[in-house]
């Protein structure tokens, strides 16, 4: 019978105090109960938020490890693309003119292979026959071939081009060393491999992006700056033209 009016008098003290609060505009306390659970929910928001927060720390710490430098990624891709072109010592074992015009020379090319290559080559304005004739020259071989003044050509000789001051074209064929290289011998970039290049008979279809590329330096011939050497690394090309001059 005690415990009755205790619990009583505590309703009453609790009713007392809601009605002092309401005529003072004083805020009602929050339950033990409530208190705890806000407490809890602020523990846990903080809690992800630390832990996002971790999160997005490691995964910038992975991309800025992973990410190669942009200088090896340009290199990368200047040997990608000039690795898709097949460019070898050729020897032109004959040369006439082309009957139908006046630019063109017909050229029988061998590249070390049995098949010879048929080349239609506009030089007749700046070499002789006999000037080309066993003469050893850089080729491109795995263009698509095409037809030109009714012929199919199946390769095309390089050669640097420029205009003199006295606004007169000048063309030099790529020059290559009489010794010590092979017909046929594989083309590429100094202090690359040439394992890294496509079989020859690849089609190349990226050769004018190639072609933007090809300048001489120092009178030699250059890709993106890096000299053109056979594949023993030992021989470079000459092209003896001014700096700048373009090769196609």
């Amino acid at each position: 019978m005690s415990e009755k009016p205790q619990i009583l008098s505590k309703s009453i003290q609790l009713l007392d105090d809601l009605i002092n609060s309401l005529e003072n505009n004083k805020p009602i306390k929050e339950t033990t109960k409530e208190n705890k659970n806000n407490k809890k929910t602020t523990t846990n928001q903080k809690q992800q938020n630390n832990n996002t927060e971790k999160n997005n720390n490691k995964k910038q710490t992975t991309t800025t490890t992973n990410k190669p430098s942009s200088s090896k990624q340009q290199t990368n891709k200047t040997v990608d693309l000039f690795a898709t072109s097949c460019l070898v010592v050729g020897q032109i074992e004959s040369v006439k003119a082309h009957p139908e015009s006046e630019k063109l020379y017909q050229v029988t090319l061998n590249i070390g292979t049995e098949q010879r290559k048929n080349v239609l080559a506009g030089l007749r304005k700046f070499y002789s026959e006999e000037e080309l004739k066993d003469r050893k020259v850089i080729a491109i071989i795995n263009l698509k071939p095409r037809k030109l003044a009714g012929m199919l050509s199946e390769a095309m000789l390089l050669a640097g081009s420029t205009i003199t001051e006295d606004n007169v074209e000048k063309v030099k064929l790529l020059e290559v060393p009489e010794e010590g290289v092979s017909i046929g011998e594989r083309i590429i970039l100094e202090n690359d491999d040439v394992n890294n290049y496509v079989p020859q008979e690849t089609i190349c279809k990226k050769w004018e992006d190639v072609v933007k590329g090809l300048k001489v330096l120092e009178n030699k011939p250059t890709f993106n700056g890096r000299n053109f050497i056979t594949s023993n690394g030992k021989l470079t090309c000459k092209c003896e033209l001014p700096n700048g001059s373009e090769i196609h």
